[in-house]
């Protein structure tokens, strides 16, 4: 009885061993097949849709964007200019918890070069964005990126044309404008009055500026020395005068100094015809007809002397006329504002200024960015910035805000904004090139070269140039 037992219990035994054995097999079978499956399962078409269509809750993830801004708006948090965009930009990363602002005040006068040395020695250094005030120097070493498609239509129909067109190459818009600086002619109406002249009627062109300026230039004493002069030119450095004067004077005869592909074309025939002519008008206003001067280096000499009744005329940009009403409110109500006199009309003046720029092309970092840009230029914000900071904004909107729209002031830059062309940023050859004029300008001026020669001697240097 016992061996049957036995036999019956080995039989058992050896059932068990052989169902654990089996068992053991199928997990592993199980196991590995459901790792082959893992490893060697190949993306398929229905697995990139799905892949495309989450890729927006990326987006919603946390993203660093970086900002270089210059110190000219950031600095001094005591000051409500500095206040407000260092609060809206904490309003920002407020709203927007997904987005990280990282913003980093760059001093004005290092701001450019920063960029530029930045993009030599390390581009993935750079930052996400930067405000910019050389924007030819960005366009030139391919440094910035199109931001077509990261504003608003809404934003983009708020820009004066001024401002895109001189940020838009080859069709493309490479940065927006943060705000404007013109060139202005201010006067005293008070000394207009007082020779019978309408206050309310600067001079139009050349030569109503000629024949206001002979009875504005006065020897009150009658000692031989002219007390009253009727315009103050911008410094005895040309390069104020070059840029404040005599450009705007070229342009608004549809002078050129670079073409699309930029080659400087200023010396062309038909370009330097005009530029000789604005060198020419220049020197005589100077010298022949006595009724301008050159003030010292400092702009505070032409300041002052406009104050003081010295000039009855000033050529200045928009920071003067600021200056004027903060510092001297009773001469500000005494002073008229136009555009500087061309040769036959006012017609317009040239505009510029700083530009925010792109310059890496992330697309997980789009949104975000657009977010940034579109919230710098919010109606509200932006007017109050600008007031404060005693800038021209560039988008119509500002202008209508009560803040600005009961300023006489900003009333004017207003349909100065709407004539307004701008001033041609192009490559930086074009820094040789207006320091060539500059200095052959001064020259021209002073007698000791032709215009003619002032011209063609800058143009052979920078043809030299462009062949290199």
């Amino acid at each position: 009885m016992k061996k049957v037992y036995r036999y019956y219990f080995k039989i058992l035994i050896k059932l068990f061993v052989i169902f654990f054995i089996l068992s053991v097999f199928n997990l592993y079978v199980s196991c590995k097949f459901f790792e082959e499956t893992e490893v060697t399962k190949e993306p398929t078409k229905e697995t990139e849709e799905i892949t495309e269509e989450i890729k927006p809750e990326k987006v919603e993830e946390k993203v660093d964007l970086k900002l270089w801004i210059s110190s000219e708006y950031l600095g001094n948090y005591e000051e409500k200019g500095y206040k407000i965009l260092n609060d809206r930009l904490k309003k920002f990363n407020n709203e927007n918890p997904n987005i990280n602002l990282i913003f980093e005040v760059i001093p004005k006068k290092d701001l450019d070069f920063k960029i530029i040395k930045t993009f030599q020695i390390a581009r993935d250094n750079l930052p996400d964005l930067s405000l910019v005030y050389d924007f030819s120097t960005v366009v030139e070493d391919n440094i910035v990126k199109p931001i077509d498609d990261l504003i608003s239509d809404d934003l983009k129909n708020e820009i004066f044309p001024f401002a895109t067109t001189g940020r838009t190459i080859d069709g493309k818009l490479l940065g927006l404008m943060l705000n404007a600086d013109a060139k202005l002619l201010l006067y005293r109406k008070d000394l207009f009055e007082e020779v019978d002249f309408d206050p309310d009627k600067a001079p139009i062109n050349w030569s109503d500026l000629i024949g206001k300026g002979e009875l504005l230039t006065k020897d009150n004493n009658e000692d031989g020395v002219i007390d009253t002069w009727a315009l103050g030119l911008p410094s005895k450095s040309m390069g104020k005068i070059t840029s404040d004067f005599i450009f705007p004077n070229f342009f608004s005869l549809g002078g050129k100094l670079i073409d699309n592909e930029g080659t400087p074309v200023f010396h062309s025939e038909q370009n330097k015809e005009k530029i000789v002519d604005v060198l020419n008008f220049t020197i005589s206003i100077l010298n022949e007809f006595l009724i301008s001067e050159r003030a010292s280096e400092e702009i505070d000499s032409l300041f002052s002397g406009y104050i003081h009744g010295r000039y009855s005329m000033i050529v200045a940009d928009s920071s003067v006329a600021f200056r004027l009403r903060t510092e001297n409110p009773d001469i500000f109500k005494k002073t008229g504002f136009a555009l500087i006199p061309g040769k036959y009309t006012t017609k317009y003046t040239s505009l510029t200024g700083p530009t925010i720029c792109l310059f890496k092309d992330d697309s997980e970092k789009k949104g975000a960015i657009s977010n940034l840009l579109n919230f710098l230029f919010e109606t509200d914000f932006y007017s109050q910035w600008n007031y404060y900071n005693e800038k021209l904004p560039v988008t119509k909107s500002s202008y209508q805000m009560s803040l600005l729209k009961k300023d006489d002031l900003y009333q004017f830059f207003e349909v100065l904004c709407e004539k307004g062309k701008p001033i041609p940023d192009s490559y930086s050859i074009y820094e040789v090139l207006y320091n060539e004029l500059e200095k052959n300008i001064n020259l021209a001026i002073s007698g000791n070269i032709t215009p003619e020669d002032a011209i063609f001697q800058a143009g052979e240097i920078i043809d030299k140039m462009v062949e290199e």
